[in-house]
């Protein structure tokens, strides 16, 4: 009874190892299948991936529309300057929000100059308002030229870019912009980027490069950890509600300087060479507050494209190059007084002239 009971005892212990043998054996049958099975997901993938690749190239490179604006650089943005984009909110032909953004690669900062689309706008001929302004855009395609101008001459800034965006949600508030930044080259971000630029395709114009757009993001998502500063532009600087250049030089002139221009201290005399009247007074206004020192304006025989002669070779070059559509011709003359001569023709003077 004894070695019966001892024999049973053996045999259940020997099936409960062929049990376990077997279980552990389907687990690793289990295991081969299911890396079997990422294995052809991950593959089925990949072709997948590099099947639409050439579609997804296509689609992240194309060009982002423009509007006609000869007074801003058409080739690729150089940020190692500062860099001013207008940034313009409209629907149906109306502006509802324009400020200029301003970025050097020393700020911790993106500067936002809010404007009122009601601000009233000296004119040669007739005061306007920038609304009346970008309104024009109806029946007239230099619009945004015009628009351009204006800013430039009363703001005293140059203006390297644009992007207009067709919508009615506001976007340039400060909370609004830090939320953008945040999930722009997000997971989110990348599974609807079809439909996202699918959406700017149709309701975005810039004369921004997808490169320009990729640095502009990438160089505002390093800031941390508030990147933007808001600075508003309300109301006037006059009884009369128009902005002041000299009062708006007094709060913002230092603020929006050119890092890598001011470092070299160059001193420059501006030429008016050209047949429009002030002109050589808004190129001293843009170079002052870039950080530059202007000793001298004056009047010189007229010329149809503008020069800039200096001394040696400088920065200024580069930068009054990405300054305009058609750049700048420029120069060595080492006999000259100051370091550099900017001489204004009637190819940049003539947009001011409306």
């Amino acid at each position: 009874m004894g070695s019966k009971i001892k024999f049973n005892l053996y045999d259940q212990h020997g099936f409960s190892n062929s049990k376990s043998l077997l279980n552990e054996k389907r687990n690793k049958q289990t295991k081969r299948l299911f890396k079997l099975l990422l294995i052809i997901i991950s593959g089925l993938f990949v072709f997948t991936f590099l099947v639409k690749l050439p579609s997804i190239i296509n689609v992240f490179a194309k060009p982002f529309p423009k509007v006609q604006n000869n007074l801003v650089n058409q080739n690729n943005i150089n940020f190692n300057f500062r860099t001013n984009i207008l940034l313009i909110t409209h629907y149906s032909n109306q502006l509802l929000e324009i400020s200029l953004g301003s970025l050097d690669p020393t700020d911790k900062k993106v500067h936002i100059l809010s404007l009122d689309p009601n601000q009233n706008i000296y004119g040669e001929k007739k005061d306007t308002t920038l609304k009346e302004l970008f309104a024009l855009k109806v029946n007239d395609s230099t619009y945004l030229e015009k628009l351009t101008a204006k800013l430039i001459e009363t703001l005293g800034f140059p203006i390297d870019g644009y992007i207009l965006l067709d919508q009615k949600n506001s976007w340039q508030k400060k909370d609004q912009l830090e939320r953008v930044a945040d999930e722009v080259f997000s997971f989110g971000f990348f599974l609807n980027f079809f439909n996202i630029k699918s959406h700017l395709d149709s309701n975005l114009r810039t004369n921004l490069s997808v490169g320009d757009f990729n640095t502009l993001i990438s160089r505002v998502k390093s800031l941390r950890p508030e990147r933007f500063t808001i600075l508003e532009l309300r109301g006037g600087n006059d009884t009369q509600g128009y902005l002041q250049h000299n009062s708006l030089n007094k709060y913002f002139g230092l603020i929006l300087t050119d890092s890598r221009i001011i470092s070299e201290e160059l001193t420059v005399t501006v030429v008016n060479a050209s047949r429009v009247e002030g002109a050589g007074t808004i190129m001293k206004n843009m170079l002052n507050n870039i950080g530059l020192r202007v000793v001298e304006v004056r009047t010189g025989n007229v010329l149809e494209k503008s020069e800039l002669v200096s001394k040696r070779k400088t920065s200024l070059d580069q930068r009054l190059s990405n300054m305009f559509k058609n750049g700048i011709k420029d120069r060595i003359d080492r006999k000259i007084n100051v370091d550099t001569e900017v001489y204004i023709g009637n190819d940049i003077a003539k947009y001011f002239d409306f």
